[in-house]
């Protein structure tokens, strides 16, 4: 283990440690937090239990919903932009400041439309997905130096013929 890895477990453990002090000297009430080796007992409780496991099942459920619909929707749409370049120019502001709009103050609009169930959850972690896989679709395909797309011209390929043996591997 290394100087620095031992220094942020020293941090971790202590933080932990004086978490653990302060609960249980009643600086922080036991309404607020209760002490972390109490949180670690009943975690382990739970888990043996068996009574984690449906919420976790579902939790890695919408996860992956969320990342399968962000990943295809994300590469589409990059693709879609980088072909388009007035709609680059319309996006690349949008991109760039995606990530300034915090997403959850539409959890409870999301509800509204939705219902109370799993598809706010996926929505919210689409939004936050989405534009970091057209952001780094649209980095890859500007990195295809023009070389290749000259070459695919030469060899009088199509645009999916390029697209597909030429640029989203050199990508």
């Amino acid at each position: 283990m290394s100087k620095v890895a031992r220094a942020q477990l020293a941090v971790i453990l202590g933080g932990v440690a004086l978490l653990e002090l302060l609960t249980r000297a009643g600086v922080i009430g036991r309404l607020t937090m209760i002490p972390p080796s109490e949180m670690a007992a009943h975690l382990g409780i739970m888990l043996e239990a068996g009574e984690l496991n449906a919420p976790m099942t579902q939790t890695f459920a919408n996860v992956a919903i969320a990342f399968a619909l962000a990943v295809s929707i994300g590469c589409l749409a990059g693709v879609a932009i980088h072909r388009l370049p007035r709609l680059r120019r319309l996006a690349d502001p949008l991109l760039a400041s995606y990530y300034a709009v915090p997403f959850f103050v539409f959890y409870p609009l999301l509800i509204a439309m939705l219902g109370l169930n799993r598809w706010p959850l996926i929505a919210i972690g689409f939004a936050f997905a989405v534009a970091a896989m057209m952001i780094a679709t649209l980095n890859g395909l500007d990195r295809v130096p023009r070389v290749l797309r000259k070459v695919a011209r030469v060899h009088r390929l199509g645009r999916a013929e390029e697209m597909f043996l030429v640029i989203l591997p050199a990508a």
